[in-house]
């Protein structure tokens, strides 16, 4: 009697393997599933990553004009042209909305430099306005960036 016993246990071991092995290949299907949603997760981030980079690159140099008209009361030709030359991107990182506020921002900064040595009346009350108008955009800039600054979905 053992060697028939013996033998059924074979037998639920055949069948316990056959099982395992059907079972197998759903198995490897699901995990190699998972690994590619994690993957698509972690090159998505990283792409996101590398345009948040680019985009805070643009406004923290739309900070660095603001600030130099607001601490200073100028602006330099030079600032004024390091700042197209780093935020010449910004067509391409952002809608349409940055693109125009930045065209706005230095054509207000070229006001500024404009009419500095300014000894007529309507030149003086135009540099006057530009710095006016400078007075709010810290605030104005970091609104209008910040729907571009998210990681949310």
């Amino acid at each position: 009697m053992s060697d028939l016993t013996h033998g059924f246990c074979l037998i639920d071991w055949e069948k316990l393997v056959r099982v395992f092995a059907a079972l197998l290949t759903p198995v490897i299907a699901c995990v190699t599933a998972y690994i590619a949603g994690q993957q698509y997760k972690t090159n998505k981030n990283q792409f996101r990553l590398a345009l948040f980079e680019r985009r805070i690159k643009v406004f923290n140099f739309t900070g660095d004009l603001i600030a130099v008209v607001l601490r200073q009361g100028k602006v330099a030709n030079n600032d004024l042209s390091k700042f197209l030359w780093e935020t010449r991107e910004s067509g391409f990182l952002f809608g349409p909305d940055i693109p125009a506020y930045l065209d706005e921002l230095y054509e207000k900064a070229s006001d500024v430099y404009t009419f500095e040595g300014a000894v007529d009346e309507e030149s003086k009350e135009k540099r006057k306005a530009a710095l006016l108008w400078f007075s709010n955009q810290g605030e104005q800039a970091r609104k209008r960036f910040g729907t571009f600054m998210t990681f949310s979905e």
